[in-house]
């Protein structure tokens, strides 16, 4: 695959990462005021208990489908959300970009400059952040959520003992590929970092 290619394709994605943001942040925004029931994006794990729906204050856990659904959770919960988009849009779009920009100096067959050793870097940090941010996302909404536990079933956090007669376990949605690939961005920036000194010496000898 050329550069330029590689070149199109990460303008497609970044074009879709922030379209897919606006909508998202959008829906946030209007999904309240529309009185739809918001979808905490959370993961919800039926354990030992012999029920597979429960409806009652003010939370709706629906176990088919392994999320949580909540109603009435109030303000703090929506602004938390669109904060959640906001964050994660964020992190995508600019790490994106500064591979795009990364791409571009390849091709103009200079690669081994300090603007892409700081470009490979500020990437892989930024996709590090990802996890990072979902592990504090799964932090705060369990926060958020507990209030408006099913009444039936109680609601318990990530690592808690499961009680007598079941719970719904909150699950956490961290992405551990990201780890990997945010650090082999930084692996490769470090290449990169020596690879530009050994540019910077052959310029100077010549």
């Amino acid at each position: 695959m050329t550069a330029r290619i590689l070149d199109w394709l990460l303008t497609a994605v970044l074009m879709l990462a922030v379209a897919a943001s606006v909508i998202a942040l959008a829906f946030v925004i209007i999904a309240p005021l529309a009185g739809q029931p918001l979808d905490a994006g959370y993961s919800v794990r039926l354990e030992a208990a012999t029920d597979a729906r429960s409806d009652a204050g003010g939370a709706h856990a629906d176990i088919r489908q392994g999320s949580l659904i909540v109603t009435g959770a109030g303000l703090v919960a929506d602004l938390f959300r669109a904060a959640d988009v906001l964050v994660t849009g964020a992190l995508w779009i600019v790490a994106i970009w500064m591979l795009r920009r990364v791409c571009r100096q390849v091709a103009s067959h200079r690669p081994f400059a300090p603007d892409t050793t700081r470009g490979l870097t500020l990437a892989g940090v930024l996709i590090l952040l990802v996890p990072a941010w979902q592990a504090v996302r799964a932090l705060v909404w369990q926060v958020i959520l507990f209030p408006h536990a099913p009444a039936e079933t109680t609601l318990i956090h990530t690592f808690a003992r499961v009680p007598e007669g079941g719970a719904l376990r909150m699950m956490p949605d961290i992405d551990a590929g990201l780890l990997v690939a945010g650090l082999v961005l930084l692996v490769v920036a470090q290449a990169f970092r020596v690879g530009a000194e050994v540019q910077r010496d052959s310029d100077e000898i010549v």
